[in-house]
């Protein structure tokens, strides 16, 4: 029987990412709304190697700067195990995330904060718990998004 996520960036009026899980036949297993009061979107989600998952985005309801790349793992019934924000004072995304070998994970988008320009490209290796391992950013002094 085959399981499939969905992601909305768009619920109610302030954008919080939403997940439902749904097996093949259509029927919800979880729908899940995360984040704050303020604009927070999810861009990408992937199944774990546990059945829970992890989601990718930005958040201005929490972080550093104007914006952060905002992460999200849930187990398989969609209950939040932790968020982490990511980023600078400036402007950071994620617009894509995946699960590595070693149970952590790496995202991939785009930064204002850092880098040698505005909007340079930025990646982000995590632990299995979110902890940053190391950040790097990609570009020139034109802007650069991954």
């Amino acid at each position: 029987m085959g399981r499939h996520l969905f992601l909305e960036r768009a619920c109610v009026s302030v954008g919080l990412p939403t997940a439902a899980r749904a097996r093949a036949e259509g029927r919800y297993v979880f729908e899940q709304t995360f984040g704050g009061v303020d604009k927070d979107e999810g861009y990408s989600a992937v199944e774990t190697s546990d059945g829970g998952f992890i989601v990718a985005g930005r958040t201005f309801s929490f972080g550093a700067g104007e914006s952060d790349v905002y992460l999200i793992r849930t187990d398989a019934a969609g209950e939040t195990t932790w968020t982490r924000t990511y980023g600078g004072e400036e402007v950071e995304y994620a617009y894509s995330v995946e699960e590595t070998d070693d149970g952590g994970y790496i995202a991939a988008g785009w930064t204002s904060s850092y880098g040698a320009g505005r909007d340079d490209i930025y990646l982000i290796r995590t632990d299995s718990a979110g902890d940053t391992l190391w950040t790097r950013a990609y570009g020139g002094p034109d802007p650069d998004l991954g």
